[in-house]
């Protein structure tokens, strides 16, 4: 699967150098505002973003703290023309994954993001419990009585599943696992996902507690197992 990333920055020529540069592995989206940013990353999902700290509506370090909770595990790279040590040592300070300072050298920008893409996907096979998902291989797999029995799922209920996975500690919306399952732009009720992950959830049996429901959000896949999953 290709990643995709969200740059979010106002200057064209970075939003080009950007393109000209990741376009040819990966997808790039390109927000000039924070507002855009916001809709962009509700409407879809971003394997990294690539952030720069001023922008006409704001600041990207507010704004880095403020979307951090739902950006789970997506990696963060700041991409700057601010050099001075005390906004890097700040934005490492809040979580941020890299600093890169304008202007940056097409080829040290493109060595970055490779590596933190690689890192996030270098485990391929993660298990939470008594549950495994290899993510390569679209596989799901549940100990029991000291053995691996692989878990049944439909397409649809296999890729809300990854995607969850893929996004842990992040809430995902009804309509993000629209997209995700059946395609952008397909028509698909939103009760349709209820009732997904309901099947899925009995499938994984002990495990369903992995998968949250976050009220009035969607859902979540957490590390912490909820016992009372439903």
């Amino acid at each position: 699967m290709t990643a995709r990333i969200l740059l979010v920055d106002d200057a064209p020529e970075i939003q080009f150098l950007v393109r000209r540069t990741l376009d040819n592995r990966f997808l790039v989206e390109s927000a000039g505002t924070l507002e855009e940013a916001r809709k962009a990353l509700a409407k879809g999902l971003f394997d990294l973003v690539l952030l720069d700290v001023v922008l006409p509506d704001g600041n990207g370090f507010e704004f880095f703290e403020e979307m951090r909770p739902s950006l789970g595990e997506t990696p963060v790279l700041f991409l700057t023309g601010l050099d001075d040590m005390d906004n890097k040592v700040n934005a490492l300070r809040r979580g941020a994954d890299d600093y890169l300072v304008k202007p940056v050298d097409p080829r040290e920008l493109q060595a970055r993001v490779e590596v933190r893409l690689s890192r996030r996907s270098k485990s391929p096979e993660l298990s939470f419990g008594e549950l495994k998902v290899n993510l390569d291989r679209y596989e799901v797999s549940l100990r029991q009585n000291g053995a691996e029995k692989p878990v049944d799922l439909t397409p649809h209920e296999l890729k809300i599943l990854i995607r969850l996975v893929q996004n842990r500690g992040r809430v995902l919306s009804r309509n993000q696992l629209i997209d995700e399952a059946w395609g952008a732009g397909v028509h698909v009720e939103e009760r349709t996902v209820d009732k997904h992950v309901s099947s899925l959830r009995k499938k994984i049996g002990d495990a369903a507690g992995y998968v949250k429901t976050v009220p009035g959000f969607g859902y979540m896949f957490s590390i912490e197992k909820d016992e009372d999953a439903n």
